[in-house]
């Protein structure tokens, strides 16, 4: 079993991690089914966002979700119902969704697209359909809140040997979605793992 965080309803884990991984994983990646904890620290109550889910990114405060599959990933309340859906790619080709950070009002996503599990580009999507793209250089991690978005960006790389001209390490970055071409540099290197609040 694997913590996974809290939400209003309480805390959240991962009974039965399924991830086997050789090499580097996402800070935040819950590795299958998830659900509440009750008072002694055992399970209780159905899996939160349905049985078929899989919340690899965890969840919003009020139980919102993305159900991730590779080629088409879902948003959904914590009972299971979609609330909505990205945009299907085709399964035969190389791209694949990657990483996918729901807003707190879960009404966008921040994700980056892989080709052969390579890094190939961001993109934010709202639940209208409406798309901004983030280019090659800003890999989202998370929302600190509905406008804005926390990432790696630079060469999206924190060290190089024979570097070429004009790399430049990777740093955490802010983007607002008012203003996606303009990512403040934090000037620090790490992940972004959650917000922390108070209630």
């Amino acid at each position: 079993m694997s913590l996974g965080g809290w939400d209003a309803a309480g805390p959240v884990a991962v009974p039965d991690t399924q991830l086997a991984y050789i090499g580097y994983i996402d800070g935040t990646t819950w590795g299958g089914a998830a659900v509440h904890l009750d008072l002694h620290g055992r399970p209780s109550g159905v899996s939160i966002g349905g049985s078929d889910c899989q919340p690899l990114f965890g969840e919003t405060r009020d139980g919102h979700l993305v159900c991730y599959t590779s080629k088409q990933p879902a948003v959904r309340d914590s009972a299971g119902h979609v609330v909505w859906t990205l945009k299907a790619l085709d399964p035969k080709d190389e791209y694949d969704y990657g990483v996918v950070a729901l807003s707190p009002d879960a009404s966008r996503v921040a994700f980056r697209i892989q080709k052969a599990l390579s890094y190939d580009s961001s993109v934010i999507r709202s639940r209208d359909g409406t798309r901004i793209g983030l280019g090659s250089t800003f890999d989202p991690q998370g929302w600190l809140d509905d406008q804005t978005v926390i990432g790696a960006q630079g060469s999206l790389q924190p060290t190089c040997v024979g570097c070429p001209a004009g790399f430049q390490p990777t740093t955490l970055g802010l983007l607002s979605v008012s203003a996606p071409t303009q990512v403040k540099d934090l000037a620090i290197s790490g992940r972004f793992l959650g917000v922390l609040s108070s209630t």
